[in-house]
């Protein structure tokens, strides 16, 4: 008897604490749904709402209602009061046609600005993050410690800097510098058969061969800006500092 007791308590326990904990939100619009369809064609001059609707006639899926087109291939359906997402997305699977059915998931961009680097010439860097600190007015800027919280840039993105060259050697552009993977240094073969012999670093396009480094600086100076190597103790940050840099001379010293 104790012991059903004490078993009967503990549950009792339990429930009590699960009623008064708050259930975690859902990842998503309560009552939405999308449905993707396999192809504008699919769909034709309809479009997705009311190629929907059809296909949600009274009978076929009460209480169901296709709101708008987001795309012209997928629509956003609206649930009735209550109804049960989970088997409304079973149910729009099994229809020929259609290619995904999905909760209308909610995605959220972390905005917390990150620290800053650690690059010595950073606090001259008014542009990016003006604190007033060269005279000028504070938050006249980019603001970009809150972006670079998103992102800061991808070395997948390639940027082609059609200048002066750049310096290649340099301390803070060196490790964002594009390499042609497919092309070997200075062996005098177009090996990636792209048209331009040893290509491996870009090309100069005013001596017409495969070194484009800067005898101006100009090249060099925008490619800082772009994408100088950030928090690496160096000079300055670019305002995507992993990004990738391709070296494209078309300018002399003159």
């Amino acid at each position: 008897m104790l012991k059903r007791t004490l078993l009967l308590l503990g549950w009792l326990s339990a429930l009590a604490i699960h009623s008064g904990a708050t259930a975690p939100a859902p990842g998503y619009r309560t009552g939405e749904i999308l449905v993707g369809w396999s192809g504008a064609a699919r769909v034709g001059t309809l479009g997705p709402a009311v190629a929907t609707s059809r296909l949600l006639s009274p009978g076929r899926a009460a209480g169901v209602q296709a709101k708008a087109g987001v795309t012209t291939s997928v629509a956003l359906v609206q649930l009735a009061p209550g109804a049960d997402i989970n088997s409304t997305i079973q149910r729009f699977k099994k229809v020929p046609g259609v290619r995904f059915a999905e909760p209308n998931y909610l995605i959220h961009i972390d905005e917390t600005p990150l620290a800053p680097p650690n690059d010595f010439d950073w606090d001259l860097q008014y542009g990016l993050f003006n604190t007033g600190q060269s005279g000028g007015t504070a938050g006249a800027d980019i603001n970009v410690l809150p972006a670079w919280a998103v992102t800061r840039g991808d070395r997948s993105v390639k940027v082609a800097v059609i200048d002066t060259g750049i310096d290649y050697l340099h301390e803070d552009l060196s490790s964002n510098i594009w390499i042609n993977q497919g092309e070997t240094e200075a062996d005098g073969v177009d090996n990636d058969g792209n048209g331009w012999i040893d290509d491996a670093l870009g090309y100069d396009f005013v001596s017409h061969d495969f070194d484009p480094m800067d005898d101006n600086h100009h090249g060099t100076h925008v490619s800082g800006i772009i994408g100088a190597v950030g928090n690496n103790s160096q000079g300055i940050t670019g305002v995507s500092p992993l990004v990738t840099l391709m070296a494209i001379k078309a300018f002399d010293s003159q």
